[in-house]
């Protein structure tokens, strides 16, 4: 696989993973729950359960992203998509440690479960700064369409509410992904003229 194929399916990538990650969130509203142990609480795992598999997708989206725009975004760039990807994997890690390794652990009390949380809920931190760092280097990397590239700079800072933040953080994320998808953010080599 080429990188400019790499780059378009890591936008549809992108824009599947935002868009489940916003109706995963939608639907975290719905979603009852109980206790460890009761038919409503095997319900609530089972919803929580599917979150990982929204974020992967996501991660994938930025891993084009970064393909996309690597020698055009320089070092707030990387730093950007490194603290990004770390961001999305302590979400990741700390709903798997939650609902699939400590899952049948009590709330309230000091526990792998617990733990788990925070990590989750550190990870919404680490990806929002990461996003707002990427978004800015993907304003100044001219690789994409400077609208969306500052929507992202300005909402991605949004993913730090773990629920809410998602619905915004997939408008423009979406949209990244839609250029990538369509060729609109193919790197473009801008050759000189001579006189």
């Amino acid at each position: 696989m080429g990188s400019s194929t790499f780059i378009r399916w890591a936008g549809l990538a992108a824009m599947v993973g935002s868009i489940l990650w916003a109706l995963w969130t939608i639907g975290s509203n719905f979603v009852g729950y109980g206790e460890p142990g009761t038919p409503a609480y095997e319900i609530y795992e089972l919803y929580n359960r599917l979150l990982p598999l929204a974020l992967l997708p996501v991660m994938v989206g930025f891993l084009g992203l970064h393909a996309a725009q690597r020698s055009s975004y320089g070092r707030l760039g990387k730093a950007g998509f490194i603290t990004a990807l770390v961001g999305l994997g302590l979400a990741v890690a700390g709903s798997v440690g939650e609902f699939w390794v400590f899952t049948m652990q009590p709330y309230g009390v000091a526990n792998g479960r617990d733990a788990s949380w925070t990590i989750y809920l550190l990870g919404h931190l680490v990806l929002a700064i990461g996003s707002v760092l990427f978004g800015i280097a993907t304003v100044r990397a001219k690789i994409v369409a400077r609208k969306t590239a500052m929507m992202f700079a300005l909402l991605g800072g949004f993913a730090v509410v773990p629920f809410f933040g998602a619905l915004i953080f997939a408008i423009p994320f979406t949209w990244l992904g839609y250029m990538l998808w369509s060729g609109k953010g193919e790197p473009v080599l801008q050759q000189k003229r001579v006189h």
